[in-house]
């Protein structure tokens, strides 16, 4: 089931189940823990995950390339997406 959002301005498209609007770090987080506890495949775990970090590149605005200055002036959502990208299972 689809269920499609309007926050503010921007229309999220989502599954049941999904997070929803995460507007700020400690939700990123929360919806990543709730992930790992699920009871999903590691596959489908690893699929959300990506999508979870997507929306965090574009909350949190976060460069494509390595960007140290940008590191050190976000360290917790820095924390956050690379502990994300090591759970994944690519």
């Amino acid at each position: 089931m689809l269920i499609t959002l309007l926050l503010g301005r921007t229309f999220f498209i989502i599954k049941k189940g999904e997070c929803l609007n995460m507007n700020n770090l400690k939700k990123f987080d929360d919806c990543y823990e709730s992930l790992i506890k699920s009871n999903k495949s590691n596959d489908e775990k690893s699929h959300q995950i990506g999508k979870l970090m997507a929306k965090m590149e574009k909350e949190f605005q976060i460069p494509i390339l390595k960007n140290p200055r940008w590191e050190k002036e976000n360290k917790a959502v820095t924390a956050l997406y690379r502990k994300m990208s090591m759970s994944r299972n690519l």
